[in-house]
């Protein structure tokens, strides 16, 4: 650098890579804002308002500037360059970002080092091809941190769960519920694709079929020996009518319980609670995806009326 130079800068002031510091304060900031754009060039010595005030350049001055930069995550490459009292430290671009610093990730926006909020920082993870999934060997039994930092970050940014936990989470959740397995196709990034099952249309069993009316006395029975209410003989024939779907198809839900019996939510709850508590019925699954099956002395009933 030489006199023409220097002027011709401070005739420019600063810009896109060009940054005038007078100290050290937040000098990080600036590093990894050169770093995560197209790398640049801090005037350390050098006011705001173009004022040559110059700094004392020692070894000490220069390596605990290599320290704050080595302390970036990950480090920022710098050399120096000294010019009578002016320390010129140059930041090359990035080769591993995008770099971030004690108070967070910032990128150069014209003359000004910016903060990325945290869409702004998965939209930069994305356009620097940070987020991919090109390593399929192994694919749902093991996980390689690309970049840990990275990971760590959208951990704690909460757009990622626990890395290496998804897929097989997905694929347990699919089978708990019996669902069809998840298809996977790959590219740059991976699609999970999940196929709806064929859909059960829900059956009114005839009420004046045999096995029905049995079911229906066995019921009042029951409900005579085990509940000291009135319960009238519409619930009796629908309470009848949703163990007979369970005797067909296996399971029942409360979304079914409301189609076959056309009922309200609130009233298809009152009959699976009239059912549990008649031990007819239990849930298995999870809470969300689960569903109600016959209890052992639900079993037997229905093996006593078939007999």
């Amino acid at each position: 650098m030489n006199e023409k130079e220097l002027q011709l800068i401070l005739e420019g002031g600063e810009g896109y890579k060009i940054e005038f510091k007078e100290a050290l304060t937040n000098i990080d900031k600036e590093l990894v804002s050169f770093a995560n754009s197209s790398g640049g060039r801090i005037f350390l010595g050098i006011t705001d308002d173009k004022a040559i005030k110059g700094v004392k350049i020692s070894n000490k001055l220069t390596s605990q500037i290599q320290d704050i930069a080595n302390n970036c995550q990950p480090a920022v490459k710098i050399l120096f360059e000294e010019f009578k009292d002016i320390l010129v430290i140059i930041v090359r671009e990035g080769e591993n970002k995008p770099h971030k610093c004690s108070s967070g990730f910032y990128t150069r926006v014209g003359p000004n080092s910016q903060k990325l909020d945290r869409d702004e920082i998965i939209e930069f993870f994305k356009a620097e091809g940070k987020i991919r999934f090109d390593e399929l060997a192994d694919f749902g039994t093991k996980s390689v941190l690309r970049n840990p930092n990275i990971a760590g970050l959208l951990h704690r940014v909460k757009y990622i769960e626990k890395m290496g936990t998804g897929i097989n989470k997905m694929r347990g959740l699919i089978a708990e519920a019996g669902l069809l397995p998840i298809v996977f196709e790959f590219g740059t990034f991976f699609t999970a694709i999940f196929k709806r099952p064929a859909r059960i249309e829900p059956t009114v069993f005839d009420e004046s079929g045999g096995v029905f009316e049995a079911i229906n006395d066995t019921i009042n029975d029951t409900i005579n020996d085990t509940i000291n209410e009135p319960i009238n003989e519409g619930i009796k024939k629908r309470l009848t009518n949703e163990l007979l779907h369970i005797v067909e198809y296996g399971f029942i839900t409360r979304v079914i319980i409301e189609n076959i019996s056309k009922i309200s939510p609130a009233t298809a709850k009152r009959d699976i609670s009239l059912l549990k508590k008649l031990d007819l019925i239990k849930f298995e699954g999870a809470r969300k995806t689960g569903r109600y099956i016959l209890t052992e002395k639900g079993k037997m009933m229905i093996a006593r009326v078939r007999e």
